[in-house]
């Protein structure tokens, strides 16, 4: 394989401290793999250079990262300083569109060495590979992907689970849920239409009458099925027009937990005694995290 340019460019905010370690990561697989990787920076595509030039990029930005193999971008959006319909359609969608990128491929995976805030039912830690899965978002859509794993049962009122000795219908939790999530979604996008689908995910369970689970069968992917997942969330994703603007209010919603992600992973590093705990207290600091509110996925 020969020579690879990237295009680095760490952009505002959390890219700044991620790209470095990002190029790290790069480095270390380029010499496992024997690859030749070759780093141009940029500090355009920012609102530091906005603030500093009045765009958000060169008149020649094309011309200058065009030609490379790939772009290593951070992040955009600093509202505090430029709108975020300034700086998005600055940089972000002019990529989008310029370089006729389609598809918002993101892949979502437990490596080893990591202990994920993400537990499984009983509390306890998931394993290397347990969480392994990508996600793929050509538009403004949503697929709530219910997992529902152990002790269900199928009985008169549809499905249930076992909760500590309760029985819980899975169908209300499900409705419950998308409810829960609509309420969220509404001061993000503000009277817009988003379409939000869902499917029921059973991965060591098999429904025997698909009319007694309380849900339409084509909305269930059990045991039978489960390596059909992947098809049915893309089956739910119907090809549209995309909505950049509105994809971007979405990816902003969904994203704002990675800042308590941060802090849970960095506590975990200070409770096993990794990290001195002042680390957690000035990252909770730093990202306006309320020590008194509960983290958002377990609300």
């Amino acid at each position: 394989m020969g020579k690879k340019r990237i295009a680095v460019i760490p952009g505002d905010g959390i890219g700044k401290e991620t790209v470095p370690e990002g190029l790290r990561v790069l480095d270390a697989a380029a010499r496992r793999f024997g690859l030749d990787l070759h780093y141009d920076h940029f500090d355009f595509a920012s609102c530091d250079y906005f603030e500093k030039h009045g765009a958000m990029m060169p008149a020649d930005w094309k011309d200058r990262i065009g030609a490379h193999d790939a772009i290593f971008y951070g992040a955009v959006g600093w509202p505090a300083t430029v709108p975020d319909h300034v700086s998005l359609w600055g940089s972000l969608i002019k990529f989008r569109r310029e370089f006729d990128q389609y598809i918002n491929l993101r892949p979502c995976k437990l490596m080893p060495g990591i202990r994920s805030p993400l537990v499984r039912a009983d509390g306890s830690a998931r394993s290397a590979g347990e969480i392994d899965f990508v996600v793929v978002a050509p538009s403004a859509r949503i697929v709530l992907v219910e997992q529902k794993s152990g002790f269900l049962t199928e009985t008169p009122d549809g499905l249930v689970k076992k909760y500590s000795g309760k029985d819980k219908v899975v169908a209300v939790q499900l409705g419950r849920t998308l409810d829960a999530l609509r309420a969220r979604l509404a001061p993000v996008v503000q009277g817009e239409a988003v379409a939000i689908d869902y499917l029921l995910y059973c991965p060591d369970y098999t429904v025997k009458q698909s009319g007694t689970a309380g849900l339409p069968p084509e909305r269930i992917v059990d045991e039978r099925s489960r390596e059909r997942l992947c098809a049915r969330i893309r089956e739910a994703l119907p090809e549209e027009a995309p909505r950049d603007v509105l994809a971007h209010k979405l990816r902003r919603f969904f994203e704002v937990d990675r800042h308590y992600v941060t802090v849970a992973a960095l506590k975990a590093l200070a409770d096993d005694g990794a990290v001195p705990a002042a680390k957690v207290a000035a990252a909770m600091k730093k990202y306006g995290i309320d020590p008194a509110k509960p983290a958002p996925w377990t609300v």
